[in-house]
């Protein structure tokens, strides 16, 4: 079992009309730590960014596609080719979970580094890769979330899980949130492939975001999920840049009729219009996705999906 620990390098995953607007394929896609953090004095929020100036040194974001549960600017600072930090002000406590997938018409893959509080602001650090894995500056999309409670009759949970060749283990406590209140755990089968139970979150719905981990060019993507009982299982298979079997450490977030920064769907001063959808209809023209399997909580109308060329879609 790895001794990681996301304050020792490693985690991470844009307006607020698209702030969960993740659109996922029949395999879906979803955290940790800074060196020696600084004391925590951040509060228990949310937030994201669109980063879309991928050459620029430092610069803040576009506040229309921003959002801080503080009501702060969060920014992004470019310290190397493809690496980049962003610093989310006022939500700097130990704990919580990151996405960040990249932005764009490239092949380009991006994954969490690192997270963690640097006095009262969140630092995250985000590495981004070429299909062959060389870094490279790239767009992307992040989120932030410490919250670990949603309204009743919605669902979230996720993990961090930090110990890649370990055959079953309890994620870190303070890396993982279920809204039941319940622990989540991490099975791994083979290598790359894992499977994490969420107790309490059953049912055969909702959505699920993955992220890769650290500082390699891996990669990880959602190969199933479903009920178990009370429970909600999940798969995850990792690969190395070659499409190879890889174990990794990632971030995995399930949510159901709410959002993965467990925040209002809509429309209170502090929600955010929240939309996803599972679309596993790759070759299809043109479809509505099963109803079981997106949600939109901003006017609950049914989403489509268009193909418009070989993997484009909108």
């Amino acid at each position: 079992m790895s001794d990681a620990q996301p304050g020792h390098s490693r985690k991470f995953g844009a307006r607020r009309a698209i702030a969960t607007a993740a659109v996922l394929g029949a395999a879906a896609v979803t955290l940790v730590g800074l060196s020696s953090p600084a004391q925590a004095a951040g509060s228990r929020g949310a937030g994201y960014v669109w980063a879309n100036q991928a050459s620029a040194p430092s610069y803040t974001p576009s506040s229309t596609y921003q959002w801080n549960s503080t009501n702060a600017q969060n920014t992004i600072t470019r310290s190397g080719l493809g690496t980049y930090t962003i610093r989310y002000p006022g939500l700097g406590i130990t704990g919580g979970t990151v996405h960040v997938t990249s932005y764009g018409a490239s092949s380009d893959r991006c994954k969490v580094q690192s997270w963690g509080p640097s006095g009262n602001d969140q630092q995250v650090n985000i590495r981004c890769f070429t299909l062959s894995g060389a870094p490279t500056d790239s767009m992307f999309t992040a989120t932030y979330t410490n919250v670990t409670r949603v309204a009743s009759g919605r669902k979230l949970g996720y993990v961090w899980a930090g110990s890649p060749t370990a055959s079953a283990y309890t994620p870190s406590t303070t890396y993982q949130g279920n809204s039941t209140g319940a622990t989540n755990t991490v099975t791994r089968t083979t290598a790359g492939t894992y499977s994490v139970t969420m107790p309490g979150l059953s049912g055969a719905r909702g959505d699920v975001q993955v992220t890769a981990y650290g500082t390699g060019s891996e990669y990880c993507k959602v190969t199933g999920w479903g009920p178990s009982g009370t429970n909600q299982n999940i798969g995850v298979k990792c690969f190395t840049t070659a499409g190879a079997p890889a174990d990794a450490m990632f971030t995995m977030t399930y949510v159901d009729r709410s959002n993965i920064l467990g925040v209002g769907v809509c429309c209170t001063p502090d929600g955010n219009p929240s939309a996803y959808a599972w679309a596993n209809q790759p070759s299809a023209a043109s479809y509505a996705p099963s109803s079981t399997y997106q949600f939109a909580g901003f006017d609950g109308n049914q989403g489509t999906i268009t193909r418009s060329a070989v993997g484009t879609y909108g």
